[in-house]
């Protein structure tokens, strides 16, 4: 008999992020999680949360980018986490199982993969922006050029969780 691969959500679901399916997303579940995960491995003057990084990245995006910009960590709400990239890119397989978990939660809104891939880009500058905030001493990212215009709060989770929401209620990825 083998281990169990499924993780158990906050919604009391077990799901297999191994054989992540459309069935298995549920955006309350991911709102919560990206609300309470540290981005920059925690590394930060202060939390600085996944969610809050996604509200941002909406903000700067084009317009048609905007679902993209909602959906592009949410895998990390469904037990992925928000690991730094060069250990994604050190776990085998790693960057794989957070791709293919990605196409189902996009799949599961029709929202186009290219968009995943368009934003890409702009994800990477908002880092640039978000480097200069979020340490001691401000990290400049000289390899990315920042957005601009880009105020870290250091929101607490409670309006992480409020924010992140009201987006995806407006975006028709959740209904109240």
């Amino acid at each position: 008999m083998g281990i169990d691969p499924r993780i158990l959500l906050g919604n009391m679901r077990l799901v297999n992020p191994l054989d992540f399916q459309v069935t298995d997303v549920d955006f309350k579940v991911a709102i919560r999680a990206l609300s309470r995960l540290p981005r920059y491995s925690g590394q930060t003057t202060k939390p600085y949360y996944v969610a809050e990084h996604e509200v941002k990245l909406y903000r700067k995006v084009p317009k048609h980018l905007r679902r993209a910009a909602l959906l592009h960590d949410t895998s990390e709400g469904f037990g992925l986490l928000d690991l730094p990239n060069p250990i994604k890119r050190a776990i085998d397989g790693y960057s794989a199982l957070e791709k293919a978990m990605l196409r189902v939660i996009f799949l599961s809104v029709n929202e186009p993969w290219e968009h995943m891939e368009e934003l890409e880009q702009y994800d990477r500058r908002i880092c640039a922006d978000e480097m200069l905030q979020v340490f001691d001493t401000p990290w400049n990212a000289k390899f990315w050029e920042p957005l601009g215009g880009v105020k870290v709060h250091f929101w607490g989770q409670r309006r992480c969780e409020t924010e992140l929401t009201k987006l995806f209620v407006k975006e028709g990825l959740l209904h109240d």
